[in-house]
């Protein structure tokens, strides 16, 4: 089953699959136009239902969690990095961030291994240890891990790196939500970076038997997954405490972008951060992160997708420094076929080989 939503004139049309499996190497049978799709990558995913937490503070001030424990599970053959991004929508049509709290995170970990009672310290090492197995990250360290490189003077320096993920290794989460709004009665988690596909058409009518996937016959574009569960509670609005949220399905969230090869694409996404729907904000920023080679780390280029653009300062800067490196940049950017990315070539001065 397929529906077709059009979010915006320059973006291709978003296509919701009904299906569990991360996708299929063929287009649908039947559908006579379906593009083949290439998997690059992509992560298995299995998470728990969100659960309900309250936390009174020195001040007295209470907060209301929900929170959700998922894994992903490398099974590819090569180490991937992980980009994982999480967040919840309700059915009353708010969008809401996964949040870092080392304080809640410390007492729903002791919820969950029934560690309530201990020593602060004994906790402490039981919570280091269980990182140390890859397990209970918030959603920032499951995708960026704090080195220790001591330098040659001897000194320690603190690096932050992109997070790999091996081969056969499973990761272990907590995506936390803070004050949800008590009035809902289905959620949604939207998991964003689990599935890295290219989806291609061939260029000239003939047959081949082995596809080659560099032949210029193949034209590609670039496809971006969002993973959603939805979730529906029990009973009422009342007694938000003992709330529990069934599964109802799951599905993916599919949205294809342009040639990835053709600068107009950048353009567009440029463009879709503008857009007034969280996803298509939340789809183009992932693609303009993957196809260029602006850096990941720089706080500068930070965007909330769940944030109105107009709204966040971080988010208005953010959209001028595309432009900015739009207009400085386009005329020299040039199309890696074999990164699938694009890189600034600056031209040669006169008299340079």
């Amino acid at each position: 089953m397929r529906r077709t939503v059009c979010f915006l004139p320059v973006l291709v049309a978003c296509i919701f699959t009904f299906s569990q499996a991360i996708f299929a190497d063929d287009g649908d049978a039947g559908d006579a136009d379906a593009a083949r799709i290439r998997k690059r990558w992509s992560l298995d995913i299995k998470c728990k239902a969100p659960k309900f937490f309250s936390y009174t503070n020195a001040l007295g001030k209470i907060d209301q969690y929900w929170y959700s424990i998922f894994e992903i599970t490398n099974k590819n053959e090569t180490d991937v990095y992980v980009g994982v991004n999480c967040f919840a929508k309700t059915d009353t049509n708010a969008y809401y961030p996964s949040v870092t709290d080392p304080v809640i995170e410390r007492n729903i970990i002791e919820k969950e291994e029934n560690l309530g009672g201990y020593p602060y310290d004994v906790v402490k090492e039981k919570i280091d240890e269980f990182k140390v197995q890859n397990r209970y990250f918030n959603t920032y360290e499951l995708s960026w891990e704090i080195k220790t490189i001591v330098e040659a003077d001897g000194k320690e320096k603190f690096v932050t790196r992109r997070r790999l993920i091996k081969p056969g290794q499973t990761l272990m989460a907590i995506a936390l939500f803070r004050n949800i709004d008590e009035k809902f009665q289905k959620l949604e988690l939207h998991f964003d970076g689990l599935v890295d596909a290219l989806r291609y058409k061939l260029e000239r009518n003939f047959y081949l038997e082995e596809p080659n996937y560099d032949t210029p016959d193949f034209n590609y574009e670039y496809e971006s997954r969002i993973f959603v569960t939805y979730y529906q509670r029990k009973g009422g609005t009342l007694f938000i405490q003992f709330s529990q949220l069934d599964y109802m399905k799951q599905e993916w969230l599919i949205q294809s972008f342009g040639y990835i090869a053709d600068k107009s694409t950048l353009k567009n996404l440029i463009g879709a951060l503008e857009s007034e729907d969280p996803l298509i904000r939340t789809f183009a920023n992932g693609i303009l992160r993957t196809i260029t080679d602006v850096p990941a780390n720089d706080d500068r280029w930070k965007f909330n997708t769940l944030e109105p653009p107009n709204a966040a300062p971080d988010n208005k800067e953010a959209i001028l420094l595309w432009k900015e490196w739009w207009f400085r940049k386009n005329t020299v950017l040039q199309y890696d076929p074999a990164m699938q990315r694009f890189f600034v070539v600056e031209a040669k001065k006169e008299g340079e080989e």
